[in-house]
């Protein structure tokens, strides 16, 4: 079986496992359940779950419903990211707050958070309560992961420590859990734990600095988003943030981070990026990480599994959108 037709087969069996949770519950904000659970996504979280409940011994369907709540959990931060951003779309459709309104969304975002609860206990292992407090942590991380950002906003000044400190929150923490998860279902040893959960971290700090790469350095129709996005709302960005630290008295980079930037300016502070040395700086770290990551399975012997996990995170990392 090829990388893409297993990592396609756990992306169905995440989709059916939602679908069957949704199913089995009476809900009135049903319809917005669907809208935002079943209208897209890669569902990477889930599929490192189960993937990394099969290195660890264990098989993928024992999995699929911790892989299922973390999938919810993913979905209830853009739920609530897309409020406070206020987004207009998300996956090329209009956001839950933009199709109903603020309250249903933050409301639909809840419930799909508790939803994420009780899918999750309905894993059948020994170590449930472990699996609760690994979650409750991601859940925890990812809201103060997301504090971080918010106050980054009328901060003039960020520093990469306090960068690389947000995305391990908001980001590495649920990929991390994701990981953690898998192994604890395949009852992995606390070592092998250990091991899984600085895969998952480091994995998560690749992803996001290339997901900042690809909002300057991608190409539009890949990456589905119009090229400079972060650089027009001033977020404090993987470049962003070191741009600053290299030349604190740029006029350019001020008016960036202060969002005084005009559309046409935008090419330029790319082309500022890429002169003092970022873009490169940037792929040396997302390789660096990655390796970082894929060392951390070592603990693990080789097989199908081990070597479909590592395929797919250097697609998620080397990707385009």
């Amino acid at each position: 079986m090829s990388i893409e037709q297993n990592t396609s087969r756990l992306r169905d069996v995440t989709e059916k496992t939602i679908a069957e949770i949704l199913k089995t519950e009476k809900v009135l904000f049903d319809e917005q359940f669907r809208y935002a659970l079943l209208n897209g996504g890669k569902r990477l979280r889930p599929i490192v779950t189960m993937l990394c409940c099969e290195i660890a011994g264990g098989k993928s369907s024992d999995a699929r419903y911790a892989a299922a709540a973390m999938e919810m959990l993913h979905t209830f931060t853009l739920v609530h990211d897309d409020i406070m951003d206020n987004a207009n779309t998300r996956r090329g459709l209009a956001t839950l707050h933009k199709k109903w309104d603020v309250g249903t969304a933050i409301l639909s975002g809840d419930e799909i958070l508790a939803l994420a609860y009780r899918a999750l206990l309905k894993t059948k292992s020994k170590k449930n309560v472990r699996l609760v407090e690994i979650f409750t942590k991601a859940f925890f991380d990812v809201c103060e992961g997301q504090a971080y950002d918010k106050d980054f906003e009328t901060r003039t000044t960020v520093t990469s420590k306090e960068y690389l400190k947000m995305i391990e929150l908001k980001t590495s923490a649920l990929f991390s859990s994701s990981a953690q998860l898998g192994g604890l279902i395949a009852n992995v040893s606390e070592k092998k734990l250990n091991a899984l959960a600085a895969f998952g971290k480091n994995i998560g700090i690749a992803f996001q600095i290339q997901d900042d790469y690809l909002d300057c350095f991608g190409d539009e129709k890949t990456f589905g988003k119009k090229i400079g996005g972060d650089i027009a709302e001033g977020k404090r960005t993987f470049f962003l943030v070191r741009a600053l630290e290299k030349s604190p008295r740029s006029v350019l980079l001020k008016k960036v981070a202060q969002r005084k930037i005009s559309a046409s300016m935008i090419p330029e502070g790319i082309k500022l990026f890429e002169e003092m040395g970022l873009k490169k700086e940037a792929e040396h770290l997302v390789e660096k990480y990655t390796q970082t990551a894929i060392t951390a399975l070592n603990v693990f012997p080789q097989s199908s599994s081990k070597e479909t996990l590592i395929r797919f995170i250097l697609q998620l990392v080397g990707r385009k959108s």
